[in-house]
């Protein structure tokens, strides 16, 4: 007959990895699949990309109606199950789905004084609540930011927004940052 031992007073040299740890990379932990089994997966999914440059300003001819808006950015380096394009677009690659914070922070002024909304759209969708609506003045710089969450599942894609509720009114695009982070 074995004597019973409880987990936790076996000696740290007799304890074992878990199932797949020789598979697992760095920052991955092991995660419930809800079933009963567990595998090793990436614990904070995220990617983020900007856009800066002060002496050529990026502009978006007047958008009438809700338009991408896509300087040419570049990545951080630092994504994990995701991958950012040079538009300005962020794409989940991660097999679960995960509710994500989504930042977009902006340094935008505008051609002639006009209302401008700035929103966050998942999939050719606008992500309800990600909309900020600014009144821009000619050629003052403003900060905008959006802070929205939304669930994510692989393959979706995000981009930034904007239109201009007047008859005119480019938007010039000083600096951008866009990023995605999934929590747990």
């Amino acid at each position: 007959i074995m004597a019973v031992v409880q987990h936790k007073n076996i000696p740290d040299a007799d304890l074992h990895e878990a199932k797949g740890a020789e598979g697992a990379t760095i920052g991955q932990g092991l995660i419930s699949n809800g079933d009963g089994t567990a595998t090793f997966q990436n614990i904070t999914p995220r990617g983020s990309s900007y856009f800066a440059t002060v002496g050529t300003p990026f502009t978006l001819a007047y958008p009438a109606t809700d338009t991408i808006l896509n300087p040419v950015t570049t990545s951080t380096g630092n994504e994990v199950d995701t991958t950012v394009s040079t538009d300005c677009k962020l794409t989940y690659i991660g097999d679960r789905t995960l509710t994500h914070r989504i930042t977009a922070n902006l340094s935008v002024s505008i051609s002639v004084t006009n209302a401008a909304i700035f929103s966050i759209w998942k999939n050719g969708t606008v992500v309800p609540g990600s909309w900020v609506l600014c009144n821009l003045v000619s050629t003052e710089s403003t900060n905008i930011t959006i802070d929205c969450e939304t669930n994510l599942a692989t393959d979706d894609e995000l981009d930034i927004r904007v239109s201009v509720s007047g008859g005119s009114g480019d938007i010039i695009v000083n600096n951008c940052s866009f990023s995605s982070l999934g929590l747990q």
